[in-house]
């Protein structure tokens, strides 16, 4: 039953995109997180192989006109090729590595979402600690119990599970990038940093002022690290509230991205951008969702 609603659902949404987009001018916003090889045990569903991704980005560049995110300040022009927005979040060192390299080689700009205490705090995220301990039903039933905690709390029953499993530790490539990578990721002409939270935390779950107070910390501090503060910001876990949308607000940024797969259209609350996520697709697959999903 829950399938068939969810069947209904996403028609009804595909149908009005397709008879909205004649009248409404509309951006497609992408996201990625991992630009790598999927490794044999992908829980998270992050990684995009480097050789499909180099498909994707040939087939955007033939297909669409990639803007910066700034362009969605502006409304979308009237022409035959789609106006198309990409995003990574996270900041792996793969970006540096396998997604940076790939943009300037298509020369395609991009924005980064870096939440900046996990570049200064250098420790793999948690859910790769926890996935390095618990895997299988366990490890989907502790990322329930721990995505919304607070921080402390979260870290506390983390490392009392990591203990219990041997004290396993994920791969350095599962670290954020660090701060010297990631002033090199922001030196690219084709690269906009953008915040992520201070310290990824799950937004709707904290207090006004707490919610406030992150907003501010990741921008102040991303500033302090690269020269420059950030005007967009994406929601942890895309999630948000309108206490996490007004903290963003508050704490000066002129655009926040949601993971909600939607097309953003011009008269969209800048602050509730939508976002469609990429898989681990090859160009005909792309090309498919491209046309028939997103695009129709």
């Amino acid at each position: 039953m829950l399938d068939a609603l969810r069947r209904l659902r996403d028609a009804h949404r595909l149908r009005r995109r397709t008879v909205r987009r004649r009248s409404v001018g509309h951006t497609l916003v992408l996201s990625w997180h991992r630009i790598a090889a999927p490794p044999a045990s992908d829980p998270w569903r992050m990684c995009v192989d480097p050789q499909r991704f180099d498909e994707q980005l040939a087939v955007l560049v033939r297909r669409a006109e990639v803007v910066p995110a700034a362009a969605l300040d502006a409304p979308a022009p009237r022409t035959a090729r789609p106006r198309v927005v990409l995003t990574f979040d996270d900041a792996y060192p793969d970006a540096l590595r396998a997604a940076l390299p790939t943009l300037e080689r298509h020369g395609l700009p991009a924005t980064f979402f870096v939440p900046p205490a996990a570049i200064e705090g250098g420790r793999p995220y948690w859910w790769d600690r926890l996935a390095a301990a618990v895997e299988g039903p366990r490890l989907v039933e502790s990322y329930a119990r721990l995505w919304t905690l607070p921080e402390p709390e979260r870290e506390e029953r983390l490392a009392r599970i990591v203990a219990a499993a041997g004290d396993a530790q994920p791969s350095d490539e599962l670290r954020p990038l660090d701060l010297a990578e990631l002033r090199r990721l922001a030196a690219s002409s084709r690269v906009e940093i953008g915040a992520h939270g201070d310290s990824h935390q799950h937004l709707p779950s904290l207090g006004a002022t707490a919610q406030r107070a992150d907003a501010e910390r990741s921008r102040a501090s991303l500033a302090r690290l690269l020269g420059t503060a950030p005007r967009t910001f994406a929601y942890p876990y895309g999630a948000y509230d309108r206490g996490a949308v007004a903290a963003v607000r508050a704490a000066g940024f002129a655009r926040a991205f949601t993971n909600e797969g939607e097309l953003a259209w011009d008269d969209t609350d800048p602050l509730l951008t939508p976002r469609f996520a990429v898989g681990d697709w090859d160009a005909a697959r792309f090309e498919r969702a491209l046309h028939e999903e997103w695009l129709p």
